[in-house]
């Protein structure tokens, strides 16, 4: 018993003498194998690969090569990785020169000393410190053309709205409400003008005679009659609700009665009449009512007008915002793309040391994954493009394949204050739907009062003043005797008319004031609509940018930590298990790092989205371009006129947008 507990401790202290020896063997080649990796002092600082983030330039068409055949031969060389023979190439194709990426918040440089590099510490009330927003890396790359054999075509939000105003399809469709209704206008105007009206007849006439007073002759059996007559005249309505009218009526007559003398015979008569309304349809505000009804429209047409292009610029804006972030997108997804590439080479160059094939297999698998990516970013960059020539409609934009769409302005990333108080006043006073709802409230009131006169019975006045001349067979020479020989005759009365029981003009009075009752509640409904519009803007505003600030101080954290799993990854490489962990490790950091800057260009693009919306919901953009709205209107005229004038030939005068 005793010696096989002698014998058992014998083998115990030999096992452990045995992995102390194995772990001081593995430990001093590990130390032999960093030695000649590293090299140098100076040579490590002067000849080691720079990442993608450490360098000031990187050439766009990137995508690392999985051929062994075309792996760097030497190592701690920048070595130019070519596409890969079995990847899908890109349709962007890098631009003629080399375009920044890196970012604005440059990593700094690698200590050399063999101690880790411990990630940044991030406190815990660093939401209540001032940040300092400087341009993303990624601004550079979406304001740089990508497309060599197409024509750049460079947009700044001021741009893109004029040219939308002048060219869209759609702003045009809104235009022409406007001056629909406005012709009206005219119309219910030209009730008052002007009426010129003639009737002439000729009768021959051969009847029977039934009485010898007919004709006075014996033995004459039939009465003939050749008569003509002629009338014509001016007539108008008057603004008080009077009718005027001015004829004359000529005639010549010549039977076969010798009662009547002279015969032939030439008639005259000059009649100037007047009825004038007492009760219904009296009074000048009663008259011209459709003439107000019919600008209060065009009014509202206005407004209508005002809210559809604000609705329509917003969605220019945001296919604006939308290039700007699929662009930008593609840049980030071709640096996440880039660090998994670096990774891979590293890894490659590393086989002879620690790195395993199910590391570079594990490696090749992400930078396919990215590669994907890449591709549905510049889908998603040309579907932007293609939204905003269906927005827009300018020729100028032609087509994906010869221009090339790039926004100039970036995102704002600076807090712009903005007043509750303010805010409401002003929408309160300047929003089209306001104004639509306090006219369409005037219009009520007018039908109503309108309703009220026609609820009252008809009394006219009815005036008539004539000169009649008779001369043989001339009428003309009637005309002169009227006014030589004869005097002026006048006729007075009154015409009265009331339906039993008046229901209809009763019942319209009360539809009419129903309606004004629903267009009151609509008017305080819109104000509420209004005022939750506002207050929500406004807090989609605040809270966006406490979003980007946030999501900046995540990307920031994300950059901290990817940099330190990096410094690891390459200074301290460890047995087959730990080395698998540290390259998972590296590469889920750089997908965070990918999403978190993603989502702080999303929070870039929603906060100044927000500021659009914000303008919209207190019609500061309407304020901005109204000057434009009104120019649009006057080229929608001229091209009216133009096209009345010269129908072959269609004209557009481009107003100054100011």
């Amino acid at each position: 018993m005793c010696s096989r507990l002698v014998n058992d401790a014998a083998r115990a202290r030999s096992s452990s003498r045995a992995k102390l020896i194995c772990w001081s063997g593995a430990l001093t080649a590990a130390c032999l194998a960093y030695s000649a990796w590293a090299g140098p002092q100076d040579e490590r600082s002067s000849n080691r690969t720079p990442r993608l983030d450490q360098r000031s330039t990187v050439q766009l068409g990137f995508i690392a090569n999985d051929d062994p055949a075309n792996a760097p031969q030497s190592f701690g060389q920048p070595v130019p990785q070519p596409i890969a023979p079995n990847a899908v190439p890109f349709e962007f194709a890098a631009p003629p020169t080399s375009v920044p990426v890196a970012p604005s918040f440059p990593a700094s440089s690698v200590s050399t000393s063999p101690e880790l590099a411990r990630p940044t510490h991030v406190a815990e009330d660093d939401d209540a410190k001032p940040q300092d927003l400087s341009g993303p890396w990624w601004g550079v790359f979406v304001t740089a053309p990508l497309r060599e054999n197409a024509q750049p075509v460079t947009l700044s939000i001021e741009e893109i709205l004029v040219r939308a105003i002048h060219h869209s399809s759609q702003v045009k469709v809104f235009s022409d409400l406007p001056l629909i209704r406005e012709t009206s206008i005219v119309e219910a105007d030209a009730a008052f003008d002007w009426t010129a009206f003639l009737d002439s007849r000729w009768q021959d006439l051969n009847d029977p005679v039934g009485s010898t007073l007919t004709i006075g002759t014996p033995g004459v059996s039939r009465y003939k009659n050749e008569q003509y007559t002629g009338q014509g005249g001016v007539r108008k309505r008057t603004r008080e609700g009077g009718t005027l009218q001015l004829s004359e009526q000529l005639g010549w007559q010549q039977t076969n009665s010798t009662y009547f003398v002279p015969n032939p015979q030439g008639t005259s008569r000059l009649v100037l009449g007047y009825t004038h309304p007492l009760m219904r349809g009296a009074g000048q505000i009663y008259n011209e009512s459709l003439i107000c009804l019919a600008e209060l429209d065009t009014k509202i047409a206005s407004d209508e007008f005002s809210r559809q292009l604000q609705s329509h610029l917003l969605e220019v804006l945001r296919a604006y915002w939308g290039l700007y972030l699929e662009r930008a997108n593609l840049a980030q997804k071709l640096q996440s793309l880039k660090r998994a590439a670096d990774t891979l080479a590293l890894l490659k160059q590393r086989q002879q040391l620690d790195a395993v094939p199910v590391q570079i297999l594990r490696a090749k698998a992400e930078v396919a994954s990215r590669r994907s990516q890449v591709i549905r970013a510049q889908m998603g960059v040309k579907n932007a493009e293609d939204r905003i020539r269906a927005l827009v409609n300018d020729p100028a934009f032609g087509d994906y394949d010869t221009v090339e769409l790039i926004p100039t302005e970036a995102p704002t990333i600076t807090e712009i204050p903005l007043s509750m108080p303010m805010a409401l006043t002003t929408a309160a006073t300047t929003r089209p739907e306001v104004n639509q709802a306090l006219r369409q409230i005037q219009a009520g009131c007018t039908r109503l009062n309108m309703s009220k006169n026609e609820v009252l019975p008809m009394l006219n006045l009815v005036t008539e003043a004539y000169v009649a001349g008779l001369q043989e067979n001339s009428p003309f020479s009637a005309f002169n005797n009227g006014f030589t020989t004869g005097a002026p005759g006048y006729t007075v009365g009154v015409q009265f008319e009331m339906p039993l029981g008046n229901r209809a003009p009763q019942a319209r009075r009360e539809r009419r004031e129903l309606e004004l009752r629903q267009l009151r509640n609509q008017y305080q409904t819109t104000l509420n609509t209004l005022q939750l519009e506002v207050k929500v803007s406004v807090r989609e505003v605040e809270t966006a940018l406490a979003e980007m600030l946030s999501q900046h101080r995540a990307m920031e954290a994300s950059t901290a930590e990817l940099k330190h799993l990096e410094q690891r990854f390459e200074r301290l490489p460890g047995e087959d298990g730990n080395a698998s962990l540290m390259l998972d490790n590296l590469l889920l950091a750089q997908n965070r790092l990918a999403t978190n800057e993603f989502n702080f260009l999303t929070a870039e693009v929603t906060y100044n989205l927000a500021l659009h919306c914000s303008s919209i919901s207190t019609a500061s953009l309407s304020s901005t371009n109204a000057t434009a709205s009104s120019s649009r209107r006057r080229t929608s005229r001229n091209r009216l006129r133009n096209a009345r004038s010269h129908p072959n030939r269609w004209t557009i005068n481009l107003p100054a947008h100011r």
